[in-house]
């Protein structure tokens, strides 16, 4: 549902784009699980008429989101085991969020838990019934701590 939402093109055709094709290649050799998710700015940000939460919300009569977020897991012990299997970005819906930009938005899961906190504000984090941001991801510690470096795509990936 998350590509549904409106994209800054840059970002939708640039470091989005490497995500998926992160779990294109991925998939094919071990399961994965993807979660993600949109960050709307602040209620007092939306409906001033101006600004970046306003991009489509003339045209469409879509507010666009700040920010989108996505863990991709794989299996613990499998390829990506330095990693615990685990990546996660937070990326601004940007036109500086390009393909060549895309090791800038791999945040630790304590990380992306905490930029989802600091978003309660927002209405992605409205009602949400949580007493704290560290019931979000239900990991140990260390695997919330550790900032993977990026992926990439496998040798060998038909990204058609």
């Amino acid at each position: 549902m998350i590509n549904i939402l409106p994209q800054v093109d840059k970002m939708n055709r640039g470091a989005w784009l490497e995500t998926e094709m992160v779990i294109e290649c991925l998939r094919d050799v071990e399961v994965l699980t993807v979660i993600g998710g949109a960050v709307y700015p602040s209620s007092t940000e939306i409906g001033t008429g101006d600004g970046p939460a306003e991009f489509f919300r003339n045209s469409h009569g879509v507010v666009t989101p700040e920010y989108f977020w996505k863990i991709i897991a794989s299996k613990p012990d499998g390829m990506y085991k330095e990693d615990h299997g685990i990546i996660a970005f937070w990326m601004p819906n940007s036109v500086e969020a390009v393909a060549a930009n895309i090791a800038n938005y791999i945040v630790s899961i304590a990380q992306l838990e905490l930029n989802l906190k600091n978003a309660r504000g927002s209405s992605v984090r409205e009602g949400w019934p949580l007493e704290s941001v560290s019931e979000v991801f239900d990991l140990p510690q260390v695997v919330k701590d550790h900032i993977p470096t990026y992926w990439g795509t496998l040798d060998g990936c038909d990204r058609a």
